[in-house]
C-alpha cells in the first residue's frame, strides 16, 4: 500500500472547512495551488531571508515580515488532539487515540454537509493508517456507534485480505500441480529409457548403472524401475 498515491488535498480542504466552520461564510477554500515544482525547506528559507516566524499555537506557525498578511504553516503531527483533530489525523503516523477522537467527533455531527466533509477527512486518514483502524476494530471498548462509522472502511480491508489469501492459495495450487507434473514427466522419461535399453539388449545391472548416472537416482528410486 505504500505505493498507492494518496490524494491529501481534498481531505485537507475538508478538514480546514471543519476547523474554521464558524468563519466559513467569510472564507474561500482553494483546493490546491502549486507554489513550486521542487520541495523547499521552508523554515530555513524564511530564516535566511529574515522573515519572522511565530508560534501562537502548538503546530501552527505564522510567517510575517515581507508578506501581505501573516501566512500560517501547519505541522499536523504537532497539533493538539483535542483542539485540531480534523487536521491532526491528516498524517500517516497517527495514534489509536487520534483515530478514536476523530470517530467520536464525526458521530456528533448533525449537518449533512459537515458529515460529508468529515467523511472526506476520515477516508484519507484511514487510507494511510490501516493498522490503526484494524487495532480499533479489535478493541472491545469501542462503542457500536463508532464501529458503525468504521464499517464502510473496514469492509474493503477485509475484502482485500481475503482476495490476497485466495491469490496465495491459487499460486500454491499451481506450484504443486507443476511440481507433480514434473515428477510424473521424469518418471515417464526414466521408464522410457529403461524400456529402450532393454530393447537394445542391455542387462539389468548395466541399465541400473546407466540410469543412476543419468538421473542421479538413489537405490530406493532405482527399485521402482528395475
Amino acid at each position: 500500500m505504500k505505493d498507492t498515491k494518496v490524494q491529501w488535498h481534498p481531505g485537507f480542504v475538508a478538514a480546514m472547512n471543519l476547523e474554521l466552520a464558524k468563519n466559513r461564510n467569510d472564507l474561500i477554500f482553494v483546493k490546491e495551488y502549486n507554489l513550486n515544482t521542487k520541495p523547499v525547506e521552508l523554515f530555513r528559507y524564511f530564516e535566511k531571508h529574515q522573515y519572522t516566524i511565530t508560534t501562537p499555537y502548538r503546530g501552527v506557525y505564522y510567517i510575517e515580515g515581507v508578506v501581505l498578511f501573516p501566512t500560517p504553516i501547519i505541522v499536523t503531527k504537532e497539533l493538539e488532539r483535542d483542539t485540531h483533530i480534523w487536521l491532526k489525523v491528516l498524517s500517516d503516523r497517527i495514534e489509536k487515540r487520534d483515530m478514536e477522537e476523530l470517530l467520536k467527533r464525526i458521530s456528533r455531527l448533525t449537518e449533512q454537509g459537515d458529515r460529508e466533509l468529515a467523511d472526506s477527512v476520515l477516508e484519507v486518514s484511514a487510507q494511510v493508517n490501516k493498522e490503526v483502524l484494524e487495532e480499533l476494530k479489535g478493541d472491545d471498548n469501542v462503542s457500536e456507534a463508532l464501529l458503525e462509522i468504521m464499517q464502510p472502511l473496514i469492509e474493503p480491508l477485509i475484502a482485500t485480505r481475503v482476495e490476497a489469501g485466495i491469490e496465495t492459495q491459487m499460486l500454491l495450487v499451481k506450484e504443486t500441480v507443476a511440481k507433480e507434473a514434473l515428477r510424473e514427466g521424469k518418471k515417464e522419461g526414466i521408464q522410457g529409457t529403461v524400456d529402450v535399453l532393454r530393447d537394445l539388449g542391455h542387462g539389468g545391472i548395466e541399465i541400473k548403472q546407466i540410469i543412476q548416472k543419468k538421473y542421479g537416482l538413489t537405490d530406493e528410486e532405482l527399485a521402482q524401475y528395475i
